[in-house]
């Protein structure tokens, strides 16, 4: 934020000083000299480059300070997605939940046969987490 208003108040700065110079010559009808737009001139390019010193660090801070917390965000992300992704080989070892109907065979296939048509139905059910940004 200080980035964004340190040029907006060198400008208000500039133009002051603009104002004071212009005043300087209508004052003397045209006839000004130079010490007496000086003052208006030097006061316009002091505050420019006070606002530009305050904001060029500042934006700079900002930049790397983005850059910084896209960096931390990319490597959470992925972390998060690691950690979170369920994978079959996780879940191998453990029994399904049996349903109503799963509970009562409709056929009389040996219980092996029966055990390699579901695995196709648990790798389909398998689910993916992921974090989102």
């Amino acid at each position: 934020m200080i980035a964004a208003l340190a040029p907006l108040l060198g400008l208000l700065g500039t133009v002051l000083g603009m104002m004071e110079a212009f005043s300087a010559m209508a004052a003397t009808e045209g006839r000004a000299n130079a010490s007496q737009l000086s003052g208006g001139i030097y006061e316009a390019l002091t505050t420019t480059a006070a606002g530009l010193v305050v904001a060029i660090p500042f934006a700079a801070l900002a930049a790397w300070i983005e850059f910084r917390l896209r960096r931390i965000h990319k490597v959470v992300n992925s972390s998060l997605v690691t950690v979170l992704t369920v994978t079959p080989q996780a879940f191998a070892g453990q029994p399904e939940p049996e349903s109503d109907a799963a509970a009562q065979p409709t056929t009389s296939q040996p219980r092996s046969e029966a055990k390699d048509e579901q695995e196709p139905e648990t790798q389909s059910r398998q689910r993916f987490a992921h974090a989102t940004g």
